[in-house]
């Protein structure tokens, strides 16, 4: 509808490249046949199902123990940094292999782990949770991630010991 003297919208404009001939040059119009935009309903999403969302409960809590364990382990692990970075990558979220891309394991204090992990028994996200793991250097904080039911916990970050008022290396 037109207002203020506006010329009224036309309908999208159709285009159609047959298979014998090559698309038209950049600005040029084409045969106007097919519409540009899909103007149906985008029926195919009326089935999708989100990512089913986790829950909070004594599995979470195992899967969330073991994955910061392991991870802490592989962090803590005395090897070269191809080797370390081999072990280490894959327990890791996108945006923790950033974070750790360019780490050098000689720098990571930590080398056994002396309990077992501390697992929160409640949570405000079941998709986020920080796991403290005790190591010979004192407790790593785990912050782990996972994005649906039934996907792995990884790791987003270690939050290393503190001592002395400053965190270590």
């Amino acid at each position: 509808m037109a207002t203020t003297g506006e010329p009224a919208r036309e309908p999208a404009p159709y285009v159609t490249f047959h298979d014998d001939q090559a698309p038209p040059d950049e600005g040029s119009p084409g045969t106007l046949t097919q519409p540009l935009v899909d103007q149906e309903p985008l029926d195919d999403m009326v089935d999708a199902t989100p990512d089913a969302v986790p829950v909070w409960d004594e599995q979470a809590r195992a899967d969330a123990a073991a994955a910061a364990a392991t991870a802490v382990t592989a962090y803590a692990a005395d090897l070269d940094p191809d080797s370390w970075w081999r072990g280490l990558a894959p327990l890791l979220t996108p945006t923790g292999q950033t974070a750790y891309a360019e780490a050098d394991p000689r720098d990571v204090p930590a080398g056994a782990l002396t309990g077992p992990p501390v697992v929160p028994t409640d949570t405000p996200s079941t998709f986020l949770v920080q796991v403290d793991v005790p190591t010979d250097v004192g407790p790593y904080g785990v912050l782990l991630a996972r994005t649906a039911a039934g996907q792995p916990w990884l790791v987003e970050r270690f939050l290393p010991p503190v001592s002395d008022g400053a965190a270590a290396p």
